[in-house]
């Protein structure tokens, strides 16, 4: 728990913007040579609240990034992705391939690994603009150095964040993640939550 006793339960900004599909196909345009929009031009009028990987976490308003892994493609689980309020599904052509009879747009892509952290920064709003980001790499010592950081930000005044191993924290308040390594959709939602609660360094 924060200093004020609260536990943050959400990873995501409470009061997220929402931008056009159609903004999001651009972006993969300048991002990748060949995007090409099944079940609906550019989107006709969808638009995108968050970004998800998992349908655990989907949100209504969210685009589904269905990648192909080493043993499933995201794409066979769309269909529950879209019951649970998945708008669109970022693919590439196995996973469109494997969408048949979902009635959202399917934006496919080349390689969607490749073009995820960058669409997922673009649709939570560039949220590391807004702050200071400190890394620390190395073998050992990096947790303790993150927390070290964040305690002497926050004594100073500064509303600091705090991510790793261990946990997240945002301004003293400890936040409940289901993954200590998040995946980018996760990770630029949980900087996007840090924006709107002012953090000014992240950790």
């Amino acid at each position: 728990m924060g200093e004020d006793g609260r536990v943050v339960s959400t990873t995501r900004p409470t009061a997220p913007h929402r931008t056009a599909l159609d903004a999001v196909v651009r972006w993969l345009r300048d991002a990748t040579s060949e995007v090409t929009v099944v079940n609906g031009g550019a989107g006709d009028g969808v638009a995108v609240s968050g970004i998800s990987l998992s349908t655990h976490r989907v949100q209504p308003g969210d685009l589904y990034a269905a990648l192909p892994g080493a043993r499933a493609h995201g794409a066979d689980f769309a269909a529950g992705a879209v019951a649970a309020g998945a708008v669109a599904v970022l693919t590439d052509q196995d996973g469109a391939d494997r969408c048949d009879g979902i009635d959202v747009p399917l934006v496919v892509v080349d390689s969607p690994r490749r073009v995820l952290g960058v669409v997922s920064s673009r649709i939570y709003g560039e949220p590391t603009a807004a702050m200071t980001m400190i890394g620390v790499t190395g073998t050992q010592g990096k947790t303790t150095t993150t927390r070290l950081a964040e305690s002497g930000l926050l004594a100073a005044g500064v509303r600091a964040a705090v991510i790793g191993t261990v946990g997240t924290r945002i301004a003293g308040d400890d936040v409940t993640t289901s993954l200590t390594t998040p995946e980018a959709p996760d990770l630029h939602g949980l900087l996007a939550l840090m924006r709107e609660r002012s953090v000014a360094a992240c950790c």
